[in-house]
């Protein structure tokens, strides 16, 4: 990362090479995400093979768990403990969305042709192209260890902050004139509410681990969502530039019909990218879109409650945080990919097309015609990702939040 950000005159660097792909790909294989096999390296060992298969198990049986917390106790639970609970649930379910989006084959075949013909490294040579993949690299760089480094520190919280909080209040615990705070409300087999010591048992066994491997599939999968996204922006970007740049000059007809052909296999090398992203994370986006909004005006609902709580108060302004900046994040990117596109059919109609021969022409409206529909991300359920969905989201998590408060007030 730092020979690329500090010196941008230098050859662009092998993905394979780098710290940051080399550090993503153990944590996607451990996180039971993917596997680094796919991207070219070593296969991993029995450490990780036990966590994702224990990964794969824990996540369904945790949402489980939670529903029957839900049920067992839904009559004594207090307004801070529900609100906990229903703010976790939807979290819990996307993380076990992304967990099995990962094992489909669309997927598997995305990764696997990520390093081989995704990445711009691939397309070297130009110095247009080296400049576009140095750019794309610093953006996943940075963005990659921002969202990740902003999830590890929410789970870093929701681990230590009930335990100093729970430590603070344990006369009250143990007098039952207050609950047991946890980041996750799983069931167990006895009754843990009231008791400091046996909290203490489930949280170090199950909830640590499961909050620390939730947190980082959330983060993680989206990481590698974005890192493809911008290598797609990136080979629009190189098209666009190959479409203004190799038609100029005095060329014969072959050689215009040869550069038209680049251009048409390139142009449907993008669309098939742009239709394997779609099959492969659109559900994925509908989920985070729906998650922000049934959890954000919960999350605002719990700082107004919990306002006494500075610990409490951090946590869920952090998870906020994550939440709403993945939810800006993701919506501006895929709107880039759009805005992007929009101008291909503006570029190939003013290219010098004038005294080309006829077969040339007839080529030159083909691409024209292939060129027209706009690339726009539609998610699972014809949800058109963007900017717009977005700041409808945000509308409305303000407004629910505003009804909670005033229905508590009532």
């Amino acid at each position: 990362m730092k020979k690329i950000l500090k010196n941008e005159t230098t050859e662009v660097q092998s993905p394979k090479d780098q710290f940051f792909y080399r550090a993503l790909a153990a944590l996607m294989t451990f996180m039971c995400l993917g596997n680094q096999v796919w991207w070219g390296y070593e296969p991993y060992g029995k450490i990780f093979k036990i966590n994702r298969f224990i990964v794969t198990f824990t996540g369904p049986i945790m949402a489980i768990s939670q529903f029957m917390y839900l049920y067992v106790y839904f009559n004594q639970l207090t307004a801070d403990a529900l609100s906990i609970v229903y703010c976790m649930l939807p979290v819990t379910l996307l993380a076990n969305i992304k967990i099995r989006l990962a094992k489909r084959d669309i997927y598997k075949n995305l990764m696997l042709d990520f390093m081989t013909k995704i990445h711009l490294y691939n397309y070297k040579g130009e110095e247009f192209i080296n400049k576009t993949i140095k750019k794309v690299e610093r953006y996943s760089h940075q963005m990659g260890y921002c969202l990740i480094g902003i999830v590890a520190f929410d789970s870093l919280l929701w681990c230590i902050v009930p335990v100093i909080t729970n430590l603070i209040h344990e006369e009250a615990i143990k007098n039952r004139t207050m609950q047991t705070q946890t980041c996750l409300h799983v069931w167990a087999p006895f009754d843990y509410r009231y008791d400091f010591h046996k909290w203490l048992i489930v949280h170090i066994i199950i909830n640590v681990y499961v909050v620390a491997h939730g947190c980082g599939i959330l983060g993680i999968f989206d990481v590698v969502f974005y890192i493809i996204v911008f290598h797609l922006i990136g080979h629009i970007k190189v098209l666009k530039y190959k479409i203004k740049t190799q038609f100029e000059g005095d060329l014969d007809d072959e050689e215009v019909k040869k550069r038209l052909v680049n251009v048409i296999k390139y142009h449907a090398f993008i669309i098939k990218f742009f239709k394997d992203v779609e099959a492969a994370f659109g559900i994925n986006v509908s989920g985070n879109y729906l998650n922000n909004l049934i959890a954000d005006s919960l999350m605002l609902y719990n700082l107004m409650i919990i306002a006494q709580d500075k610990g409490t108060v951090i946590i869920f302004v952090v998870m906020t945080t994550v939440c709403i900046t993945e939810l800006i994040l993701m919506s501006f990117i895929l709107e880039e990919v759009r805005i992007q596109s929009d101008d291909l059919p503006e570029l190939i109609y003013f290219m010098p097309w004038e005294n080309w021969s006829l077969s040339n022409k007839k080529m030159l409206v083909l691409i024209l015609l292939r060129i027209q529909p706009e690339l726009a991300f539609v998610a699972a359920g014809g949800l058109r990702a963007g900017v717009r969905p977005m700041t409808s989201i945000i509308k409305s998590t303000f407004s629910y939040y505003v009804m909670l408060k005033s229905s508590m007030r009532e």
